[in-house]
């Protein structure tokens, strides 16, 4: 057949110089592949670094920004928590290191977990802080003013005799006014007009007694002075009797100027009153088991003593974080290092040590995530009996008490700046028991000092406050007594130790109460600790607890 049709399909010719073209098409793509393969960056290329790095800082930045606290603060290392992440109610606490050795990575922990590395082959990591200062401005150091005359009496327009015998006693109230400023008021020495009576081997003392609801002394003795028979004279003389002055008094808090026998002679000596005219007189018949008010009679005396007052205003200092530089270099080359800066939204307080409990919080958790159970709810009630002073108490260190004992843990010395801040309240009536909190803080060694705070609702109906120590002679004084707290408040006690001036300033619901000079001594061993507490009584109640120890570092 003419003009037969060709068959399909590629020629040798056609089919070679295809696979030609294809040769040359294929190498061209295969050396660019290669070519593009070799411009990426590696792991260990200055732009992997630099991209890794930034990654790596803007992850602590993001964490830094929500931090509530910051409980370690160092160059290569920074110890934060942030809010509650697992619905556990705890915050959650991070951690951030480097050890300092070139090559080394950065790591991260989270709640006290194994350290995870988030950056290798480091070569430099440091840690900026940006510090605010605030300062709180509060009432000075008590100052002692100079001597006083707080009360005097000597008419003599009808004066009588009255003999001191083992069981028949005579006292006087002292009412001093007290100038405006004045937080706490003492008595250094008296003068009383005396003789003695019959034979001269009696013995008597003259007493300061604090005074009960009635107004008559009690068995209390805060203070004396011993005066023997045989040196006072056939006629009345002004007799001085010299005290310690170191039980200070609140204002308002009025005291019996007593004098009794003290070794169970009859007439021991006589001492001069006004039958007629004066205030304030006593006597007992029958040992101080009852008083008896006698109106226009007054005891001959003059009684000295004198006020503290506020010093000059003293200042604390607190520091808060808003802001963390951090830097990064990974390699060894200084071009690739990155630097950014976290803004710290809540501003956290620079603290060596805190905790903060709330009603309904699980004491034994670790919110202040250090590792730790905030409180440990076992330790039996250690403190100082001492300081309860007219309270009913055990002799012994260790105190029986109804319900739970809440002791911060670990141990720490308190020995910064320490802020206390507690809401309770007692709703059960009884006898000067009630709810306690007591503060062993200013270690070094085995010296402390111990802060005892107790509030107690009075059969009245009202709450009242008591703030005990040791004060700088090493004796243990009442610095603060707040009465007529109305019944089933919650009172405030704030207390602002400063171990830098060994002083504790005290705040009640707000009130600046003074600020009272501390004295450090052995009476403590292994009770570094804060504890709340119940002191037996069923209605102790503390709604907040909040204990910060501020950071020595500058």
């Amino acid at each position: 057949m003419r003009g037969g049709s060709r068959p399909l399909g590629f020629t040798l010719v056609e089919l070679i110089a295809a696979m030609a073209v294809m040769s040359i098409i294929l190498l061209a793509l295969a050396s660019t592949v290669v070519v593009a393969t070799r411009s990426l960056p590696s792991e260990t290329h200055p732009v992997t670094r630099l991209t890794r790095g930034s990654a790596v800082l803007q992850g602590i930045a993001d964490e830094l920004a929500e931090a509530i606290t910051i409980s370690e603060r160092d160059a290569h290392a920074i110890t934060f928590t942030v809010a509650d992440r697992d619905g556990d109610g705890v915050p959650e606490t991070i951690r951030y290191a480097w050890t300092g050795s070139a090559g080394d990575p950065v790591t991260r922990s989270y709640n006290q977990g194994a350290p995870i590395d988030v950056a290798d082959d480091v070569a430099s990591f440091e840690i900026g802080y940006v510090i605010r200062t605030d300062k709180e401005t509060y009432s000075g150091a008590i100052q002692e003013s100079a001597e006083q005359t707080w009360s005097s009496f000597a008419d003599s327009s009808d004066y009588h005799n009255f003999a001191i015998k083992k069981k028949e006693w005579i006292a006087q109230v002292i009412a001093p006014t007290l100038p405006a400023n004045a937080v706490l008021w003492c008595v250094t020495r008296a003068k009383l007009g005396l003789r003695y009576k019959g034979a001269t081997d009696g013995q008597i003392d003259v007493q300061l007694r604090p005074l009960d609801d009635s107004g008559l002394p009690t068995t209390t003795v805060l203070d004396y002075a011993t005066v023997l028979e045989s040196a006072l004279g056939s006629k009345y003389t002004w007799w001085d009797v010299t005290f310690s002055g170191d039980t200070p008094l609140i204002p308002g808090a009025n005291i019996g100027l007593t004098v009794v026998a003290s070794n169970s002679k009859d007439d021991s000596a006589e001492v001069l009153y006004n039958d007629k005219t004066g205030t304030g007189y006593l006597e007992t018949n029958d040992a101080e088991n009852k008083w008896t008010a006698k109106s226009d009679k007054g005891v001959f005396h003059y009684l000295y003593g004198c006020y503290y007052y506020p010093g000059p205003d003293q200042t604390a200092e607190r520091r808060f974080v808003t802001a963390v530089d951090l830097d990064l270099q990974i390699g060894s080359t200084s071009t690739v290092a990155v630097h950014t800066a976290a803004r710290t939204a809540n501003e956290p307080e620079l603290l060596s040590a805190f905790w903060s409990i709330d009603s309904g919080d699980d004491p034994t958790a670790d919110a202040n995530g250090d590792g730790t159970a905030d409180f440990d709810t076992t330790t039996a009630l250690v403190m100082n009996p001492d300081l309860l002073l007219d309270a009913k108490a055990d002799t012994s260190w260790t105190i029986a008490v109804s319900g739970t004992v809440l002791t911060t843990a670990p141990s720490n010395d308190f020995s910064n700046l320490t802020t206390l801040i507690v809401r309770f309240r007692d709703t059960d009536a009884n006898d000067k028991q009630g709810a306690m909190v007591c503060l062993n803080m200013d270690w070094s060694g085995t010296s402390n000092t111990q802060i005892l705070g107790r509030l107690t609702l009075t059969a009245s109906g009202s709450q009242t406050l008591v703030v005990s120590g040791t004060n700088a002679a090493k004796e243990i004084v009442q610095w603060v007594e707040v009465t007529d707290l109305p019944k089933n408040d919650l009172v405030e006690l704030r207390l602002l130790a400063d171990p830098a001036l060994d002083t504790v300033n005290v705040r009640v619901n707000g009130v600046d109460r003074g600020t009272f000079p501390y004295g450090v001594t052995n009476r403590l061993t292994d009770t570094k600790y804060l504890q709340v507490a119940p002191w037996a009584s069923a209605g102790a109640e503390f709604a907040h607890v909040c204990l910060r120890v501020g950071d020595p570092t500058p």
